[in-house]
């Protein structure tokens, strides 16, 4: 967790705020890895742990316990405001949630492709054709294939039964 007493000044690059805003803003978390692969591909993993330890001291991240001693992190309240960021965005309370939130993140950032999510505000703007007067899903991102792009949806399953999962998946072919 993000200690407010404990900031200090960080001089913000237009790098750090395209991060904080266009990746952790979208993911609502990432990890070590996640920011290396994207941002720092040919880079050992020293520079994303020194971007992260830098954006937490200026309190723009906040840290949580993932599975085993890994930890995700989380843009604070001052990165929300700042940034203008989605709301709910300041860590996950239920562990179904951290499923979904991070099972979206590796799928789109730690896997052999790397796919573009969209929030729910990027996809009103590109799709506005798709919205139809109700609240967007996040798990919606941009699968390139060759020349083409592709809007995909991903469901992460969370041990629910078939039949819930089936039912899901039929109310989105059908919206």
């Amino acid at each position: 967790m993000v200690d407010a007493t404990k900031t200090r000044k960080v001089r913000l690059t237009d790098r750090d705020a395209e991060i904080l805003r266009d990746h952790v803003g979208c993911f609502r978390m990432t990890t070590y890895e996640a920011v290396r692969r994207i941002y720092w591909p040919d880079e050992t993993i020293h520079a994303a742990k020194s971007w992260v330890r830098r954006m937490r001291e200026a309190g723009y991240l906040g840290d949580a316990p993932l599975y085993g001693s890994l930890n995700y992190y989380y843009p604070t309240h001052a990165a929300v405001t700042e940034f203008q960021l989605e709301s709910g965005s300041e860590g996950f309370r239920s562990p179904v949630r951290l499923a979904q939130v991070y099972g979206m993140l590796a799928f789109c950032c730690l896997g052999q492709q790397v796919h573009a999510k969209l929030s729910p505000s990027q996809f009103r703007e590109k799709f506005p054709e798709l919205v139809i007067g109700r609240q967007i899903p996040e798990e919606y991102y941009l699968d390139k294939e060759g020349d083409r792009g592709r809007l995909g949806y991903l469901l992460i399953d969370t041990r629910r039964p078939l039949r819930r999962i089936r039912d899901r998946v039929r109310t989105l072919i059908s919206e």
